[in-house]
């Protein structure tokens, strides 16, 4: 049995890009864009 990793509610845009392989400037454009 493996242990289940606690759930995040809010990530950095550091955490974000690496989960997505996306660059920070291309995050914050769409957070700009769909507000």
């Amino acid at each position: 049995m493996s242990a289940k990793e606690p759930v995040q509610e809010f990530f950095s845009i550091g955490d974000v890009c690496a989960i997505t392989d996306l660059k920070p400037h291309v995050l914050r454009y769409w957070e700009s864009q769909f507000r």
